[in-house]
């Protein structure tokens, strides 16, 4: 056995010491058949749309079949509608949003027929995470003929008493949870979710999809009945990185196809579940890696969760520290209160799994357990999706409603990735590595002239915000700025002209404010100021001021 973190973990050269065989994969496990339901209209937006669609009433609400029941829903009512984007046009395939709202499927529930603690798997089951047996995969059946991840959980070994130890120092306050997939279910039996909810589970992961082609049997049931049962749902991916890369984006869209943009009341964030590189190094997988999470707050407008646990993150993501903007959950079974020291620059957690082991209600046999930090006060905004991240700020701030105005038309997915929304005098962008930005007036004008996000400028990086001369305003994007006055309007500045101009003072500078975007001319590029002309040698690469005469 090897030791991480003081606690022992699979050799690489003996996975199944301890542990019981695996059973062979197949591609779909056991289960009782599927039947279609009538899938539920994803709540795109809280905001009622302009223009308005006129297959719609202006201003009609649709209520969410089950939000009557649920204990969170407290008589509130669901936006629906659509809405035309024309001005930036998004590079990101979205057909898995359309697709999500038609093609859900949920098995024929039976909650009567319970199996009995410590059953046998389904034939072609996973074991949990975190067994230490080749394969393991967060309890779903993966795609046939895979060989699986390892999982090296740091923590308390599979029916120890590590779990039981955290669950007795956990502090009351914090909501408890459990995740499960196909391996809960044993032979086909159903779980029992208003006894789950009556023993105290107030939030429930269940397995959608893994890899681009698998999609566990029971989700959609589990899904709907965890729901219908009182209980906050979320939907984990597990990953199976591959190169190309671009097979990130592919798993992205498989997930929401099937899992739905997690955009109405009681429902939390997509996670992504990683914990096997498919081969890849550390650098191809934190790409990868990347580019999963992108995808899907592109096409949710929703901030993933990624879960993992510490070795993992240590050894095969070189301990990156460049998705901390992203929520974690982290595994350990460590019998603590907490879960210690965490990996990648986190400076906390959001969801922490401190068991394999538990024994719920209403569920036969293992099941993982998990917990919130730290409220449930808190957890009401983890647990809404009616509004993206991209509304949150509109709507609590009062400021930027006041000078955007009313939408004009529903948030969509951006060019180059993100999130945007036009509005009556400007627009919004979100991305989780930008957070929540306005562009407004004639800066918004003249970005949306130049392509948006499509164009050179990209993404935007900043508010609006003063320029250094009095009466000046800009804002910051990725590929340049954008500066407006009332006497000169809105230009573009970039490249080594932007930083020449910056070095000089911008527009409190010699050269004044903007009179022009960059064009070209023989040898170089220009760009015109109140005072004078900056233009670039492309062979020398200087820069060169040009007074006006």
């Amino acid at each position: 056995m090897d030791i991480v973190d003081g606690h022992p973990r699979p050799s690489s050269t003996d996975p199944n010491t301890d542990r019981p065989p695996i059973r062979p994969h197949r591609s779909i496990p056991d289960g009782p058949p599927i039947r279609p339901v009538t899938p539920v209209r994803p709540v795109l937006s809280s905001f009622p749309p302009y223009p308005v669609d006129l297959r719609h009433r202006p201003g009609s609400v649709a209520r969410h079949p089950l939000a009557a029941r649920h204990p969170l829903a407290a008589g509130r009512r669901f936006a629906s509608g659509h809405g035309v984007h024309r001005l930036i046009v998004a590079t990101v395939t979205v057909a898995a949003l359309a697709a999500a709202a038609t093609s859900a499927t949920a098995l024929a529930p039976n909650p009567t027929t319970m199996g009995v603690p410590g059953a046998a798997r389904a034939p072609g089951d996973l074991v949990p995470l975190g067994s230490g047996q080749p394969g393991a995969g967060r309890g779903g059946a993966g795609p046939a003929g895979t060989a699986g991840a390892t999982p090296r959980n740091s923590g308390a070994l599979p029916n120890s008493t590590g779990g039981a130890r955290s669950a007795a120092v956990i502090p009351s306050t914090w909501p408890r949870g459990i995740d499960v997939a196909s391996f809960q279910h044993p032979d086909g039996t159903a779980i029992n979710w208003p006894a789950v909810h009556n023993s105290g589970i107030r939030f429930a992961f269940v397995k959608a999809t893994e890899g681009a082609t698998y999609t566990n049997p029971y989700f959609a049931a589990d899904y709907r009945d965890a729901f219908s049962a009182g209980i906050v749902v979320g939907a984990y991916h597990y990953a199976r990185p591959a190169l190309p890369v671009s097979t990130a984006a592919s798993q992205a869209a498989y997930f929401v196809q099937h899992a739905g943009p997690a955009r109405g009341l009681g429902q939390m964030a997509p996670i992504l579940d990683l914990e096997a590189t498919g081969g890849l190094s550390a650098s191809q997988l934190q790409a990868w890696t990347s580019t999963y999470l992108q995808t899907i707050e592109t096409l949710t407008g929703r901030t993933p969760t990624l879960y993992t646990y510490r070795a993992f993150w240590l050894d095969d993501l070189d301990n990156s520290t460049a998705f901390t903007k992203y929520p974690l959950w982290f595994s350990i079974w460590n019998g603590a209160s907490s879960p210690g020291t965490l990996p990648g620059g986190w400076s906390g957690w959001r969801f922490w799994q401190y068991a394999d082991s538990g024994r719920i209600p209403g569920i036969s046999g293992a099941v993982d357990l998990d917990a919130y930090c730290c409220t449930f006060g808190s957890f009401g905004g983890v647990s809404d999706g009616r509004r993206s991240e991209l509304w949150k700020r509109y709507a609590t701030t009062a400021w930027l409603r006041a000078i955007l105005g009313p939408a004009t038309a529903n948030e969509a997915p951006a060019g180059r990735g993100g999130r945007w929304q036009p509005f009556v005098r400007g627009l919004m962008y979100w991305s989780v590595a930008t957070g929540a930005l306005e562009v407004q007036g004639g800066i918004a004008t003249k970005y949306l002239a130049l392509n948006g996000t499509n164009g050179f400028l990209a993404k935007p990086l900043t508010d609006e915000t003063n320029a250094r001369a009095a009466g000046t305003r800009q804002s910051i994007f990725q590929g340049g700025r954008i500066f407006w006055s009332r006497s000169t309007g809105a230009f573009s500045v970039r490249g080594a002209i932007l930083a020449a101009y910056l070095g000089r003072g911008d527009t409190a500078s010699d050269l004044g404010a903007p009179l022009s975007d960059e064009y070209q001319v023989a040898g170089g590029r220009e760009s015109a100021f109140q005072r004078g002309y900056l233009r670039w040698d492309a062979v020398t690469n200087v820069v060169t001021l040009i007074p006006r005469t």
